[in-house]
């Protein structure tokens, strides 16, 4: 860079350092979030390319089971780098099929035989299902809005100052009718207590 060139960025730029506002070795992105996932099932089981059905042998069972890692040095030799007898079994596992006892078959037998379709009663093979007409509707009364809380005179006009800004929701009573209008149409009885509806 010449000598001009940083004269006329010493003089484009104000007196102090402009320092820059993030690091260069700030994470951007979602690197929290994907850190909480975890480490996906390949890379939990399988290790330096190995077939995640071959390494899942446990040191219990090759020691008292198997007897003895074929693939292990017969010597060890004491490490004074590491303070250490190398090599270690984790270092050459036992690259074999798990030991099993059978259980895992035996249990797929008694899963299959137990979601089999076979009838196993008479009442089962008797049953038949009753038609969907059979079944409760589902109703849903509706209050008419001179019933509302929202529309009750004393809910919206409230002096005071106690119960200004709260939520007192009477609800109002059954209106009034003549005898005379009531026995054109049918209306609800003054007699039945009103239910709390909110239109």
């Amino acid at each position: 860079m010449s000598n001009n060139a940083k004269k006329s960025k010493e003089l484009s730029e104000p007196g102090w350092r402009i320092e820059q506002k993030y690091s260069n070795k700030v994470l951007i992105g979602n690197w929290q979030e994907e850190r909480r996932k975890g480490l996906p099932k390949q890379h939990l089981i399988t290790h330096h390319g190995e077939p995640n059905n071959r390494n899942l042998v446990s040191v219990y069972d090759d020691h008292y089971i198997r007897h003895g890692n074929s693939a292990l040095p017969p010597l060890r030799t004491f490490n004074g780098t590491h303070l250490a007898w190398v090599p270690e079994c984790s270092d050459y596992p036992t690259v074999e099929p798990p030991t099993n006892y059978g259980l895992k078959e035996e249990k797929e037998r008694k899963w299959r035989e137990s979601s089999s379709n076979d009838i196993r009663s008479l009442y089962s093979a008797s049953y038949k299902k009753p038609p969907p007409a059979a079944y409760a509707i589902p109703r849903y009364g509706v209050a008419p809005c001179i019933l509302s809380s929202n529309m009750h005179h004393s809910n919206n006009l409230n002096k005071s100052l106690d119960f200004r800004y709260c939520r007192h929701l009477q609800v109002p009573d059954h209106p009034v009718q003549s005898i005379g209008s009531s026995l054109g149409n049918e209306s609800p009885c003054l007699h039945q207590k009103s239910l709390p509806f909110v239109c």
